[in-house]
């Protein structure tokens, strides 16, 4: 296992958290709530850099893999300037979260990083995802991407389930391990 997820030491800070998750687990609560507690942070909403990419398909890796390599040097330029730690949200498969954290060793020298994976049970997701009003709407996807996280672990990640939690709870859950 890399240095750049060895478990800090007792209360040494991390500079990277990377929150994933399938839509509709809380990942946007949680990094919301993780803001207050963070004021010399920054909180990065990968969609918000795919928003930018005019006629973004889905189905092209490659420019998603160029958003994931922004976000990087994103986050490199932000801990240069002394933000910490920077908050990474996104879906993030257990695949794509090997390409993502490549990129991040590449352009940062070996960070702390704590890999925050949040899952649900998948009837509560279901009724999550028919309750939403914005974002992320399409219940089969949602549901294979929590599955996905729930069998394959990566790395040393630490495993929230949010299906009977308050996004009160998965924070003081999340803040504990920090």
């Amino acid at each position: 296992m890399s240095a750049f997820f060895e478990k800090p030491a007792k209360h040494k800070k991390y500079e990277l958290i990377l929150v994933r998750g399938a839509p509709g687990v809380g990942k946007t609560t949680l990094a919301k709530r993780l803001r207050a507690h963070f004021p010399k942070g920054i909180t990065i909403e990968v969609d918000s850099f795919k928003d930018m990419v005019n006629l973004l398909d889905w189905k092209d890796t490659t420019r998603y893999h160029h958003i994931l390599e922004a976000v990087a040097m994103t986050c490199r330029s932000f801990l240069d300037k002394g933000y910490a730690p920077v908050i990474v949200v996104d879906t993030l498969s257990a695949e794509t979260l090997e390409d993502f954290i490549a990129m991040l060793q590449k352009s940062l020298n070996e960070p702390s990083c704590l890999v925050i994976t949040m899952v649900c049970d998948p009837e509560v997701l279901e009724q999550r995802i028919k309750g939403r009003k914005n974002g992320f709407s399409s219940i089969e996807p949602s549901l294979a991407i929590n599955e996905d996280m729930r069998k394959y672990r990566v790395f040393d990640e630490f495993l929230v389930d949010t299906t009977a939690s308050s996004p009160d709870e998965v924070l003081a859950l999340v803040l504990a391990r920090i």
